[in-house]
């Protein structure tokens, strides 16, 4: 029997057939494990050290590291029975877990903490969030005790209550310093003393546990020394003591700060002024765009120390007899503000007169202190104003 095929039957038949060959069955996403790499295992475990206790491992994810669900190792003796488990963290915590950078895809763990001494296997491995399991990895180490060097401790410092500036007085340091290690002990006790403005050590030195320098008691752990306030010679200002202690090994404790205030012993004799330089007449500008500039300078010095002064300043008084509300203003010796020269006992100021200034008589009166109060002598000054 012959089959004849119209062109719209043959057209068909294609179509059919096309349709038909091209048809696939439904298949399931792919999912990738994890790719575990660059395992890191110290050869040695210093068990407590809480430094050289990190294993560390590269956890790669073709589907992206939100993939990964977790990184995990079991600890092993060496007859393959399981010692511990735990995980690996991701999350920059390098304090308790080791890690450094967060969801870089390098997991970190401690592992020393709870071991003991011995050789170990570790295996690590990772796990996606659809329960695929990576390769593993393995490798030995070695777990020992950790041999941890403590810090001296120091404690209960005690200096004397005062720095004497106007004259070299004793001047005790004490303080109390131990080693939390059974066999080791401190070795060393150290001090300096800042200045004021914690720019200049003045004095540094050691403390004694020996009897000597001032130490009462030799071997009470009470470290000591005497000293003389000389190193605060006419400074004025509280100073800043610092201590430290060192064991066998020179490791250092942490630094303990005392602030210690300056006295006299001697109230002194006042400051001195002289040689008073200002202006007798000024005029007075002629608008609001332009000022008057004038310099008041006077010397200043103490009988007891020249470094002794504390302030130089003047008040003003105006035509009318009241007081300037800007009064008293300060004079300085810094080779600034109208000072010519820094430290040379002249105490200048740099003024201003403006148009708006009362013309008449000025009174100016100067005076110093001393770091005891006593005030100088008073010099008293005219300055007219004219138009």
């Amino acid at each position: 029997m012959s089959v004849k095929f119209t062109p719209i039957s043959i057209v068909l038949f294609f179509a059919i057939s096309f349709f038909a060959c091209d048809k696939k069955e439904p298949v399931a996403p792919q999912n990738s494990p994890p790719i575990l790499s660059h395992l890191a295992v110290p050869d040695t475990i210093d068990i407590g050290s809480g430094e050289n206790d990190i294993i560390s491992v590269q956890c790669d994810d073709p589907d992206g590291l939100a993939d990964v669900d977790s990184v995990f190792y079991q600890i092993l003796y060496q007859n393959g029975s399981v010692r511990t488990t735990g995980v690996l963290f991701d999350d920059g915590d390098y304090a308790n877990h080791g890690d450094i950078t967060p969801k870089n895809g390098k997991y970190a763990a401690r592992i020393g903490q709870s071991l003991a001494p011995g050789n170990y296997r570790l295996k690590v491995g990772a796990a996606d969030k659809s329960g695929e399991r990576s390769n593993e990895l393995e490798s030995e180490f070695f777990a020992r005790k950790a041999v941890v060097n403590n810090s001296p401790v120091l404690t209960e410092i005690f200096v004397s209550d005062t720095v004497f500036v106007d004259e070299a007085a004793p001047f005790i340091i004490q303080v109390k310093a131990v080693d939390p290690d059974p066999d080791d002990a401190v070795a060393r006790v150290t001090f300096q003393i800042l200045d004021p403005t914690f720019t200049e050590v003045l004095i540094s030195g050691d403390l004694y546990d020996d009897g000597t320098h001032g130490d009462t008691a030799a071997g009470d752990s009470i470290f000591s020394v005497e000293i003389t306030s000389a190193f605060a010679s006419w400074r004025f200002g509280n100073f800043n003591l610092y201590v430290q202690g060192f064991d066998k090994s020179s490791k250092g404790s942490i630094s303990l700060y005392k602030s210690i205030p300056w006295g006299k012993k001697q109230l002194g004799e006042p400051p001195i002024i002289s040689d008073l330089s200002a202006p007798d007449t000024l005029k007075l500008p002629a608008d609001s765009l332009h000022v008057v500039q004038f310099v008041l300078s006077v010397k200043a010095d103490d009988p007891d120390n020249p470094h002794d002064v504390k302030e130089v300043f003047f008040d003003t008084y105006k035509p009318d007899g009241t007081i300037s509300k800007s009064s008293p203003l300060q004079m300085y010796d810094n080779g600034a503000s109208g000072d010519a020269v820094a430290g040379d006992q002249v105490y200048s100021l740099r003024a201003f007169l403006v148009y708006n200034n009362d013309v008449g008589n000025y009174r100016f009166e100067f005076q110093a202190r001393d770091y005891s109060d006593l005030l100088s002598n008073k010099i008293t000054h005219i300055i007219t104003v004219i138009k």
